[in-house]
C-alpha cells in the first residue's frame, strides 16, 4: 500500500476548486455532529472554501505551505487531503504545524493515516524539524487517533474564529526527532 501526495499550486484554479469540494464533503463528517449550529458551515466557508485555500497556498509569510490531495497509488483514487507548514513553536524552534489531516469516511481504520503520518516525519527529516503540532477540537473523536499515533497533548487553548464562534482545542505535538 503506497500513497501519492499531489500538492496544490496557486495558479491551479481547477485542483483548488477540486479540493474545495472534496474537503467540504469530508469536513462536515468531523465536524458537524458536536459544534453549534453553524459553526461547521463558517467554518468550511472561512478555511476551505476556492478563496481561502488559494490565499494559504499563496501566503507568503508562511514558509513551505504543503497544501496536498493524497490519492492511493494502487487505484489513484483521492482519499484524503493534508495542509501543513514549517513554523516557529513557542521556544521559537522551527516545526511542522499539521493544519488539515482528513481521510474520507471508507479509507478510515485501514493504516492510510498511518502513512500520511510518515510521509510527515519525511518532511521534518528533509527540513531538520523535531517535532509535529496540531490543534484538535477537544470533542473531536481523532483525538484517540493522534494519541495512537504517538501525538501528545501538551496544552489547551480557546481561539476566536470569528462571528461568535470559538474553537475549543488541545494543542498535541509528536516529537520526530531532534532538531
Amino acid at each position: 500500500m503506497a500513497l501519492i501526495f499531489e500538492k496544490l499550486k496557486a495558479e491551479n484554479k481547477e485542483m483548488i476548486s477540486q479540493m474545495a469540494e472534496f474537503a467540504g464533503n469530508i469536513f462536515f463528517e468531523y465536524y458537524d455532529s458536536y459544534l453549534p449550529a453553524g459553526q461547521a458551515e463558517y467554518m468550511k466557508n472561512k478555511f476551505l472554501s476556492e478563496e481561502a485555500i488559494a490565499e494559504k497556498i499563496s501566503e507568503a509569510h508562511t514558509p513551505k505551505v504543503n497544501f496536498e490531495f493524497v490519492e492511493d497509488e494502487r487505484t489513484k483514487e483521492k482519499i484524503g487531503f493534508v495542509c501543513y507548514w514549517i513554523q516557529k513553536d513557542e521556544n521559537e524552534k522551527n516545526e511542522c504545524y499539521l493544519d488539515k489531516y482528513y481521510l474520507a469516511t471508507a479509507f478510515r481504520g485501514k493504516g492510510f493515516g498511518k502513512l500520511i503520518m510518515d510521509h510527515l516525519k519525511t518532511f521534518c527529516a528533509e527540513n531538520q524539524l523535531g517535532q509535529i503540532s496540531l490543534n484538535v477540537n477537544k470533542y473531536n473523536k481523532t483525538v484517540k487517533i493522534y494519541e495512537k499515533l504517538g501525538f501528545k497533548n501538551v496544552r489547551s487553548e480557546v481561539n476566536d474564529i470569528g462571528s461568535g464562534y470559538v474553537m475549543d482545542d488541545f494543542v498535541m505535538c509528536l516529537f520526530v526527532q531532534e532538531a
